[in-house]
C-alpha cells in the first residue's frame, strides 16, 4: 500500500512540473509578444513593462491609447473580459489588421496564435488618397 501511495506521489509531481514548464513557456511568449506589439505601436518607452505581471496590462492600455483610469476595468469581473476583448480590437485597428481579431483572443489557446499573428506579422500602412 505503502509503494502505491509513493508511486502515485510521484506521478503528481512530474505533472506539476509539467504544469510549471508550460506555464513559464506561455509567460515568456506573452511577453515578448507584448514587447513586440509596444514596440510595434511606437511605446519602445514603456515596453520593458510587459515583464512585469500587473503593469503588461497598464502597458496594453496604453498601446490602445487609454487613460490609465481604464485600467480599473480590468477588475471589474465580467467588464474585464469584454474590455480585454476591446483592447485587442483596438490594438488591431492600429496596427491595420482586422479589428474582429480581438473577438478571438477570448478563445483559449486560440489567443495565443491571434496574439503572434499581431506581434509579428508585418505593419501595412493604409494608403491615404
Amino acid at each position: 500500500m505503502l509503494f502505491i501511495v509513493t508511486k502515485t506521489y510521484l506521478r503528481g509531481s512530474k505533472m506539476i512540473y509539467i504544469f510549471l514548464s508550460i506555464s513559464v513557456i506561455a509567460y515568456i511568449w506573452g511577453v515578448a509578444c507584448f514587447y513586440k506589439l509596444a514596440c510595434k505601436t511606437n511605446n519602445e518607452e514603456i515596453a520593458y513593462m510587459a515583464l512585469i505581471p500587473i503593469l503588461n496590462i497598464y502597458l496594453l492600455v496604453k498601446i490602445a491609447d487609454f487613460s490609465a483610469i481604464y485600467l480599473l476595468l480590468f477588475f471589474i469581473p465580467i467588464v474585464n473580459i469584454i474590455f480585454y476583448v476591446f483592447i485587442f480590437m483596438r490594438i488591431s485597428a492600429f496596427i491595420y489588421k482586422s479589428a474582429w481579431l480581438g473577438i478571438l483572443m477570448i478563445v483559449p489557446l486560440l489567443n495565443f496564435l491571434v496574439l503572434t499573428y499581431l506581434a509579428f506579422s508585418p505593419k501595412h500602412e493604409r494608403l491615404v488618397l
